[in-house]
């Protein structure tokens, strides 16, 4: 099985401890995390993942504004992002999905990060037109 190269963005060191924590449990995974949503432009563009998952709510660059880099740069413009955040209320859920940036997948928890890959993986749909590198359905 091929690895997925996934970036995790969290300004927060505890939720990004936790998440390195639940997703190094899994083999298929080579985990790379960012602190801010600068560090995960640089990191993007360097490393090209398979998907990015990005906490919203962090200071000087949020999510939205990072995403909205990430889709005007060539190289990570077709990268799947998952917002990860405590708050995912429908009308938030909407929104993401929404943005004229592009968002291709839902908003799902930060607490959520370790449980049942297939959920997390489910709702990116298409990879963007990438190879697709994610785990098998």
């Amino acid at each position: 099985m091929n690895t997925c190269r996934m970036l995790h963005v969290e300004d927060e060191p505890d939720i990004r401890e936790v998440v390195e924590m639940s997703l190094a449990l899994d083999p298929d995974i080579n985990l790379k995390s960012c602190a801010s949503g600068a560090d995960a432009l640089v990191a993007a563009a360097d490393w090209e993942p398979d998907v990015i998952l990005m906490d919203v709510m962090m200071p000087v660059m949020d999510g939205l504004e990072t995403l909205t880099h990430l889709r005007e740069n060539a190289r990570t413009a077709k990268i799947p992002v998952v917002f990860m955040t405590t708050r995912a209320l429908a009308r938030e859920v909407e929104h993401f999905l929404s943005l004229g940036a592009g968002c291709d997948s839902q908003a799902v928890r930060s607490d959520d990060a370790g449980r049942g890959r297939s959920r997390l993986f489910a709702r990116i749909t298409g990879n963007a037109g990438r190879p697709n590198r994610l785990f098998p359905a």
